[in-house]
């Protein structure tokens, strides 16, 4: 299944308070849409981790946590069993190369062997049941909120990326993934996400194969309980490949807020921040947000005029001093269905509050 963004600008609907609903999309004068493409289909699977692998280090097995993480005890505000602590004791997988000389990390790695699935997927649900488990986990066999012989488990990915990706800033987009995994691609660690219940993202331009073989590489540790109730384990979401033009609207880089409601007219502040990943180039650009009716007609909008300079992340501002972008709509009210809850990742000086947000990211 492939997602492609036109050249013009890509449409995201957002719900920017409770009475009203509104259309917004931004876009860069000379950026071209983006490309998102699921990559769901033709993974491999293995319980467990390889055995008798020395390269096997606590870099990729050792993650301190506190001892109970569905709730905070007053035990661990302080102390060596205090998040504080803890976070001074683990190892930056990143900085540490974790894990490139495992076995199942490997590009050239015969995983021919491994079970083949598709994504969705949860492994704990497959496993038999056991009246000695955790009955809030659902009795399955190894699932007591420790580490047992089920509770680990590694997933690889051999594709083929576009050959028109060479160029451009490219990464990857996981839904959702329970719990603690480390990713790498063509051998090269990624990072590691903790939570299993948000998702994430890695730029994986400096290590991408456009046109050629990509291997890409999970390992899911689920031996912790985040919740006191089924949770499942494994790669439970989507897994999105995703590219874009160098200079390009960031990752969840949209924040749109209402600064004043009265009836049906709206103030709304639109803050966008823009990437320039590109080499030496420093680009001058506009960047225009555009409010829409229930229509698709443009009720109001605004431009600024961006310079970035290579490597520069930018917040964009309007001619005013720095602040947001700023919109009245008028009378731009109506309902929509097939909206989901989801939080804005802000950076400083936009209100906090909670989206509405339909499926797509600019």
């Amino acid at each position: 299944m492939r997602s492609k963004s036109s050249p013009s600008p890509v449409v995201h609907r957002l719900l920017v308070s409770v009475a009203v609903f509104l259309l917004w999309f931004g876009s860069i004068s000379f950026a071209p849409g983006r490309d998102r493409i699921l990559i769901d289909s033709g993974w491999r699977f293995q319980l467990g981790d390889p055995v008798g692998d020395t390269n096997l280090t606590s870099s990729v097995t050792n993650y301190p946590e506190i001892y109970y993480l569905p709730k905070l005890n007053s035990d661990e505000f302080a102390g060596t069993g205090s998040e504080t602590y803890l976070e001074t004791n683990r190892i930056d997988p990143v900085a540490t190369h974790a894990g490139e000389s495992v076995s199942f990390v490997q590009t050239n790695y015969n995983d021919s062997a491994w079970r083949a699935l598709d994504l969705p997927h949860d492994w704990v649900v497959e496993l038999p049941f056991d009246q000695t488990a955790a009955m809030d986990h659902g009795y399955k066999a190894g699932i007591t909120g420790t580490n047992s012989a089920n509770t680990v488990a590694w997933y690889r990915h051999t594709f083929t990326m576009p050959a028109n990706y060479s160029g451009q800033s490219i990464w990857l987009e996981f839904d959702g993934v329970y719990r603690n995994c480390l990713v790498w691609l063509n051998g090269h660690i990624l990072g590691r996400n903790v939570s299993g219940y948000d998702s994430f993202s890695f730029d994986i331009t400096p290590y991408a194969n456009p046109g050629g073989t990509n291997v890409l590489v999970v390992r899911v540790d689920a031996s912790r309980f985040e919740g006191w109730f089924y949770e499942g384990a494994g790669i439970y979401r989507h897994v999105w490949l995703v590219d874009a033009n160098p200079v390009h609207v960031t990752h969840w880089g949209t924040c749109v807020a209402t600064t004043n409601l009265v009836g049906s007219n709206a103030t709304i502040t639109v803050q966008t921040t823009v990437t320039n990943q590109g080499g030496a180039t420093t680009v001058n650009g506009t960047l225009t947000s555009t409010i829409l009716d229930a229509n698709s007609n443009a009720v109001t909008l605004v431009t600024s005029n961006l310079t970035l300079t290579a490597g520069q992340g930018l917040v964009d501002a309007d001619a005013g001093g720095g602040q947001c972008q700023s919109l009245v709509a008028t009378d731009a009210v109506s309902l929509q269905s097939g909206f989901h809850r989801q939080q804005c990742r802000r950076p400083s000086g936009c209100l906090q509050h909670h989206l509405w947000c339909a499926d797509g990211k600019i």
